[in-house]
């Protein structure tokens, strides 16, 4: 019994001299199950820096392209058409329903060396919470296949929006793409044509 408790009090002596700790402020991941049509963000934690540290400048929220937003209310139904034309000289995204502007996003598309194909699509099939298996597991939230490998989806690399950065996907804001896939899901995929055109 001796040789028993032994090894799982030094290991308990090791935790507690090494600082290992539970988290306060209980960390999330960005999705959870407990709220499957939302995202969690933390609360701010404390940060405790010694005065010669520098913090990194914020990564703005904002596309580079001044494209003008558009983000009306209206509520995608089963049965109704939804429209996406992606523009890729101008970087925007345009989506009607029922032939009425709904939204206007800014958007990424190929980066030199790189293609996204023009023509007119329908939905292949969607994936929540896809990640790349072609560029090293690469989050590709609420992704929209329209031609093989190539997709609409969210990427976390905010700060290209609004200019020409992917491999070749159709790049969005997270919320936007969240709200694209919401709309596409309502409707029904047989109900959305997609567009890429110069």
């Amino acid at each position: 019994m001796i040789k028993f408790v032994s090894p799982l009090l030094i290991l308990a002596g090791l935790v507690a001299l090494s600082g290992c700790k539970p988290d306060p402020y209980r960390s999330y991941t960005l999705y959870t199950q407990d709220m499957p049509n939302g995202v969690v963000i933390p609360a701010a934690r404390p940060v405790e820096l010694a005065s010669n540290v520098t913090l990194a400048q914020p990564v703005a929220q904002k596309p580079k392209a001044n494209i003008k937003r558009i983000d009306r209310v209206m509520s995608a139904r089963k049965g109704q058409d939804l429209a996406v034309i992606v523009d890729v000289s101008e970087q925007n995204m345009r989506v009607s329903i029922d032939g009425q502007l709904a939204y206007q996003w800014p958007i990424s598309t190929a980066r030199e060396g790189h293609h996204t194909p023009r023509g007119e699509y329908g939905v292949q099939w969607l994936s929540e919470f896809h990640k790349s298996s072609l560029y090293n597991d690469a989050p590709m939230p609420h992704s929209i296949f329209f031609n093989g490998n190539f997709a609409i989806h969210g990427t976390y690399d905010v700060n290209a929006i609004g200019s020409p950065a992917s491999a070749g996907c159709v790049r969005l804001m997270p919320d936007d793409a969240a709200v694209l896939f919401d709309a596409v899901e309502a409707v029904g995929e047989r109900n959305v044509s997609i567009v890429v055109r110069d």
